[in-house]
């Protein structure tokens, strides 16, 4: 006659639960990613076409995230990067020899599958 232990029983239950909290923590964490589109904290889609319109020579760091509206997703002393939807929008920065300071030296916007402009500064100048 075999005797038939607990214990088995009990890892199997407690392997399915494990399973079942991971499983809810994922289901959790994939649906709280989900969604984003490249909008901005208030759901409003940025227009980047409108931005490149909006970055001008002389401007700042700080003055090309405002004239965009939104915070970049690349970020460096030397460029911005943004996307929303279907456009992208790359800002390049260079020192400036006399100050030290860093001001915009290119805007570049793109439309997936579609156009591109692209604008230069010569901020040394």
């Amino acid at each position: 006659m075999k005797h038939i232990s607990p214990i088995p029983h009990f890892l199997n239950r407690r392997r399915l639960l494990g399973r079942l909290a991971l499983g809810g923590t994922a289901s959790l964490v994939l649906a709280a990613c989900g969604g984003g589109g490249g909008a901005d904290d208030d759901g409003a889609a940025l227009d980047l076409r409108a931005a490149y319109d909006r970055v001008l020579e002389g401007m700042d760091h700080e003055e090309v995230n405002k004239a965009v509206g939104g915070a970049p997703l690349d970020v460096s002393d030397f460029s911005r990067g943004w996307s929303s939807g279907n456009q992208r929008l790359y800002v390049t920065f260079t020192k400036m020899i006399s100050s030290g300071e860093f001001y915009v030296n290119g805007v570049q916007w793109k439309q997936i599958g579609g156009g591109e402009l692209t604008k230069s500064f010569n901020p040394n100048d």
